[in-house]
């Protein structure tokens, strides 16, 4: 099923397929929208049931002159005739709505089409059940209530698909919001499948490729992290011990290395814990509400809402230096390592809520951060979200060429005054992949679902030149958050844990090489390497990491 994007128009609030399937209606408020299940385009302009409220669930059905549309929510109901039902209708309808108000709140309404009798009536009568276990007969014909009874049990009904033998088959990720409102399966196809959730969005699933990409290679998952109740007399480190000295706490965002993972809580803490689940974790708490981080083996940055920068010993955590980085809130941190490090010193970058990206020095010998430079970020109101540099032949890194993505979907050049439109939506990230001694393609992806790929060439630093190639559109069923490439490779994971390997084809229209699901939640980062045979191996690393080969 190949679906084109559209505009996000407001939460949805009820979804239903028509008869035949070829239709999906969707309800944002009071407008009842039409789309091509097909094509996923509007198939005819958006109809508004009432002057307000919300419409909460849709019926259809025909009679023998009409197509029937029945919307009800909160206490109003409201019935369409000669409304669309099929993508093959090239004669447009003149749409009527007859509407009612009921004297309480309505759970469910259904045309009682069974009971019609067309050649005395052209309307049905509808069944309405309401709280307080009260059910209504209305008749939109005389837009009067029939008949009024009580009944003495509640039951709320919920469904579910499962296996016959009770195994949860699929779990279909890819709503921002945590909440999916509404379900609605088609009628023919039945394992596709229409969901509407609080993110404004209709999302379209083939249930059977999400059961086939259920299937993980290797995952290993991040040992448990709790709080000390109490911290040592020495600066606060503490280590593990036993479980009833500790109590559970959220874990804010983490950093994975080799060999042991970087966290921060929602409490102020700042950890550092072993692979291994039987080694201790060094644990640092800080008064001040920490919100980012960035680390390497031997050093780690901590941002905090108030805009101070610290650093701290990637062993001990023991606090080397602190300075106020920004006005407000620091957004990201970043630490750029290449083989050719200045001698004493290590570049940071920090983004805030103030607009603006700063680089400092870390100097390990006198434990000083020394503010080198400070840029604006592109847009006027969205923060960088995305960085990256690239590397020279001799593998020492281009900081002229600093890339940086933003919340408004901008790729820029801070330091050559450059910018150009990659996205719909903030870029999350982006890799730099050299093609010759100035020239590099740089790739990237945002919460638009896309991916972009443009060739640049910086052989004149005073008129950087980028050629936009293909990319790929909905490359995703959700927003990117990592992204590599290697060789003519390019792999992404979303927010949906969905981790994606597509083939660059030289610039040309890209083609999937391979898709798997991860276990790793909050995924933060990908690094990739090629294995024996030409496989190429990809590390997720989140709450927790995986390893997927693609062959």
């Amino acid at each position: 099923m190949d679906v084109t994007k559209g505009e996000f128009v407001g939460a949805v609030t009820a979804l239903h397929f028509s008869a035949d399937g070829s239709l999906l209606y969707a309800a944002v408020g009071c407008t009842l929208y039409v789309y091509d299940s097909a094509t996923g385009k509007m198939f005819t302009s958006p109809l508004s049931i009432w002057s307000q409220g919300t419409i909460h669930g849709i019926d259809i059905g025909r009679t023998r002159t009409s197509s029937l549309v029945l919307c009800f929510g909160q206490k109003q109901l409201g019935l369409v005739t000669s409304f669309p039902d099929s993508s093959s209708e090239v004669t447009p309808l003149s749409p009527s709505i007859v509407a009612t108000e009921c004297m309480d709140w309505i759970l469910d309404a259904r045309l009682l089409l069974d009971d019609m009798d067309s050649s005395k009536v052209a309307l049905p009568k509808i069944a309405v059940g309401l709280s307080h276990n009260m059910v209504h007969i209305w008749d939109p014909s005389t837009q009067a209530m029939l008949q009024r009874c009580q009944s003495q049990v509640t039951q709320r009904l919920h469904r579910h698909v499962w296996s016959v033998a009770g195994e949860c088959l699929a779990t279909l990720s890819g709503h921002l919001d945590t909440n999916v409102w509404r379900v609605a399966v088609h009628p023919i196809h039945t394992t596709w499948v229409a969901t509407g959730g609080g993110d404004n969005a209709i999302k379209l699933w083939d249930v059977d490729s999400h059961i086939a990409n259920q299937s993980l290679v290797h995952v290993k998952a991040v040992p448990t992290l709790v709080a000390p109740s109490a911290t040592t007399n020495d600066g606060g480190l503490v280590a593990e011990r036993s479980k009833k000295n500790h109590h559970a706490m959220a874990v804010r965002s983490l950093v994975a290395l080799a060999s042991s993972i970087v966290w921060i809580s929602d409490q102020g803490h700042v950890g550092k814990s072993s692979w291994s689940a039987h080694a201790p974790a060094v644990v640092q708490q800080f008064q001040s509400n920490v919100c980012c981080v960035a680390a390497t083996t031997d050093l780690i940055a901590v941002g905090d809402v108030t805009g101070h920068l610290r650093m701290l010993s990637g062993t001990s955590l023991a606090e080397l230096a602190i300075v106020q980085g920004h006005m407000g809130r620091i957004m990201s941190i970043w630490i750029i390592e290449t083989s050719h490090r200045e001698i004493g010193g290590v570049t940071v970058f920090t983004t805030g809520v103030d607009l603006t990206l700063r680089e400092w020095t870390f100097h390990s010998p006198t434990s000083s951060l020394t503010l080198v430079a400070t840029y604006q970020c592109p847009s006027k109101n969205g923060c960088i979200s995305a960085l990256a540099i690239p590397t020279t032949d001799g593998g020492n890194d281009d900081r002229t060429l600093l890339w940086c993505g933003d919340a408004r979907g901008n790729l820029c050049v801070p330091r050559q005054v450059y910018q150009y439109r990659a996205h719909d939506m903030g870029v999350n990230c982006v890799c730099i992949r050299p093609t010759g001694a100035t020239t590099f393609d740089i790739v990237s992806g945002g919460d638009d679902q896309c991916i972009t790929h443009a060739a640049v060439d910086a052989t004149d630093r005073s008129n950087i030149t980028v050629r936009h190639l293909h990319g790929k559109r909905n490359a995703s069923a959700s927003a990117l958050k990592a992204i590599q490439a290697m060789d003519d490779v390019v792999v992404a994971a979303g927010y949906d844990q969905r981790v994606t390997a597509w083939e660059m084809n030289g610039g040309h229209e890209w083609t999937r090489r391979g898709v798997a699901y991860s276990e790793c939640a909050d995924i933060a980062g990908v690094a990739l390497r090629r294995c024996d045979g030409g496989a190429i191996e990809a590390v997720v690393v989140g709450k927790g990491m995986q390893t997927i080969a693609f062959r």
